[in-house]
């Protein structure tokens, strides 16, 4: 039993639920509005959960291309668990509905239509070019909008943080394409790498870090501070130059890896800059 506890919470993407919960407490503070405020609780809980949730029928469904890259994961070792992994996934996903009740309806719809394109999103979407790299961008981004819809029933506050967040993660998206290029290829996942090749990808993902760093700096122009933009280009963009070079030196699914890896750590330090913002 305690084996099957860390199987399934080294299932749940521990990382990813700290990037997750540090967009709720952003869009709070944001918001201004307190964080024992019980919208803003509840909205915290259901993303949350839904990403928990996802996450494990993610290891679900993709423990044939997993076999090849990340062999590590639980279920590639431990396949008995799946019925497990499907029990907790689906208690998650009934928890957030439940807990969507309590809130508008705009939050409820958000909920519902979430909880079934990410079901959805690794047998289906995924597979399609593009379309499940935008997806999974778009969520992350759709934490700071569904935040705000929980508390005010509005979407235009958080609007900005949310472009950002989104367009980080999908650059992340498209170099974990390379990452996955192996087990993506076996499976006939439509990615950027198996359809356009590694190299092309890279380049691609170097391009759109570049117009991400010129839209960034566009935005940065309306504020005066110093210090803000010394935060900026010393804690986003920086790291992101080094990235471009790299990747340009080092086109390979390996150095993908590493990069998707750093993309983490500076997702984590523009959200840092968001809330200084």
């Amino acid at each position: 039993m305690k084996n099957t506890i860390l199987n399934i919470i080294c299932s749940l993407r521990i990382n990813n639920i700290l990037i997750a919960c540090i967009c709720c407490l952003i869009s709070i503070q944001k918001l201004e509005i307190s964080v024992l405020n019980i919208n803003a609780i509840l909205g915290t809980l259901i993303v949350l959960l839904l990403m928990m949730g996802m996450n494990i029928f993610n290891d679900i469904f993709d423990i044939k291309t997993d076999t090849i890259n990340r062999p590590n994961r639980p279920l590639v070792l431990y396949p008995h668990l799946k019925k497990y992994f499907i029990s907790l996934a689906l208690i998650l996903s009934m928890f957030s509905i439940g807990l969507s009740f309590f809130l508008n309806h705009k939050a409820m719809i958000i909920v519902f239509c979430s909880i079934s394109i990410l079901i959805a999103y690794t047998p289906i979407f995924k597979k399609i070019l593009f379309l499940g790299n935008i997806i999974i961008a778009f969520f992350l981004g759709l934490v700071f909008i569904f935040i705000e819809i929980a508390i005010l029933k509005t979407f235009s506050t958080l609007f900005i943080p949310a472009i950002i967040a989104f367009f980080i993660s999908l650059i992340r998206e498209i170099i974990k394409d390379v990452e996955d290029y192996n087990g993506d290829k076996l499976a006939n996942i439509q990615t950027f790498a198996v359809y356009f090749g590694v190299k092309k990808t890279i380049y691609l993902s170097v391009t759109l870090i570049s117009f991400f760093i010129t839209g960034f700096s566009y935005f940065l122009y309306y504020y005066s501070s110093l210090y803000l933009n010394l935060a900026v280009f010393l804690l986003v963009f920086f790291p992101l130059f080094y990235l471009i070079f790299f990747l340009i030196k080092s086109p390979t699914a390996n150095a993908c890896s590493k990069a998707s890896n750093l993309l983490k750590k500076i997702t984590i330090l523009g959200l840092l800059i968001i809330y200084i913002i």
